[in-house]
C-alpha cells in the first residue's frame, strides 16, 4: 500500500513538473510590401478615383499596420536616373523611412545610377537599402549591404535583397550585376544559425521567382518583383511561399505569417490591396 501511495505521489510530481514547462514561442507577423513605386510620391490618375502614391500608402499603414509589422520594398522605387530623379529619390527614401520600412531592395531602375551616385545615396539614406548582387566593378564587392537582420519578439528575421541581371539592362558606370544564385548562396552561408525566418526580396519575373524558390528552400518567403501584374494568389514552391506586386505604388502586398519555434511557417492570410 505504501509503495502505491509513493508511486502516486511521484506521478503527481512528474505531472506537475510537465505542466510547468514553458510552451515554445510563437509570433503572428504581418508583412506589408511594395514594388514598382517609380517615384510616385503623390497619387496618380484622374482627379477623381486616384490610386497609389506614398502619401496614401502611409495613410493605409498608419491606420492598420501594427508597430511590429515587417515593411519592405522590392525595388524600382525611383522613376528614372536623371538629375531630377536623383533629387526625387532622396524624398522617396525619406518617405520610406517615415513609414518605418525595414529594408528597401534595389531594382533595375536604381541600378542605372552610377557607382559614385549609389555610394553617396548609401551614405545619406535614412532607410536601410539592400542589394547582394549589385557590385562595384572596381572590386567586385556589393555596393550596399547584402542582407539585414531584424528581431521580432523571440524571432530573428533575415531580409536578403537581389536583382535579376536581366532586369538591370546596362547598369550605371562602375557597376556590374552578379548572379542571384551565387549571391543568395553566399548570404545563406553567412546567415546559418543566425535567423529563424529568411525573407528574400527578388526583383525578378514570375518564372525566376519560382526558380529561386525551387533552389533555395531556406528562403521561406520570397517577394517580387518585376512582373506584369500583382499575384492573384499565394504560390507555394518547394518549402517557400512566393508573392508579388507591381503597378506604380497602387498595389500593396500583405501576408500574415505565424511563426512557431520548431514548426513550419504558416501563412494565415495573403492579400493584394489597391492603395486608394
Amino acid at each position: 500500500m505504501r509503495r502505491c501511495i509513493e508511486g502516486a505521489i511521484l506521478g503527481l510530481i512528474l505531472l506537475a513538473a510537465g505542466c510547468g514547462k514553458t510552451p515554445p514561442p510563437t509570433l503572428d507577423l504581418p508583412v506589408y510590401f511594395t514594388c514598382d513605386t517609380r517615384g510616385r510620391l503623390e497619387p496618380c490618375g484622374c482627379f477623381t478615383g486616384q490610386f497609389g502614391g506614398l502619401t496614401r500608402l502611409k495613410t493605409v499603414l498608419d491606420a492598420e499596420a501594427p508597430a511590429g509589422a515587417l515593411r519592405v520594398d522590392v525595388g524600382d522605387a525611383i522613376g528614372g536616373h536623371e538629375d531630377y530623379d536623383l533629387i526625387e529619390y532622396g524624398y522617396v527614401l525619406r518617405a520610406f523611412a517615415a513609414m518605418k520600412y525595414d529594408a528597401l531592395n534595389l531594382g533595375g531602375r536604381e541600378a542605372q545610377f552610377t557607382a559614385a551616385q549609389l555610394r553617396d545615396i548609401k551614405k545619406n539614406s535614412p532607410a536601410p537599402i539592400l542589394s547582394a548582387n549589385l557590385l562595384d566593378k572596381s572590386n567586385g564587392q556589393p555596393v550596399f549591404e547584402s542582407y539585414r537582420l531584424v528581431r521580432r519578439g523571440a524571432f530573428r528575421v533575415a531580409i536578403i535583397g537581389v536583382l535579376d541581371p536581366r532586369a538591370a539592362g546596362n547598369p550605371g558606370a562602375g557597376l556590374q550585376v552578379g548572379g542571384m544564385e551565387e549571391a543568395v548562396t553566399r548570404c545563406l552561408g553567412e546567415l546559418r544559425g543566425k535567423a529563424d525566418l529568411i525573407v528574400l526580396l527578388a526583383f525578378a519575373d514570375e518564372a525566376t521567382l519560382a526558380r529561386l524558390a525551387g533552389e533555395f528552400y531556406e528562403c521561406q518567403v520570397i517577394l517580387g518583383g518585376k512582373v506584369a501584374q500583382p499575384a492573384q494568389q499565394l504560390q507555394k514552391e518547394n518549402r517557400s511561399v512566393v508573392y508579388f506586386v507591381t503597378n506604380e505604388s497602387r498595389a500593396l502586398g500583405i501576408l500574415r505569417l505565424r511563426l512557431a519555434q520548431g514548426a513550419p511557417l504558416t501563412v494565415t492570410r495573403s492579400e493584394e490591396r489597391r492603395v486608394g
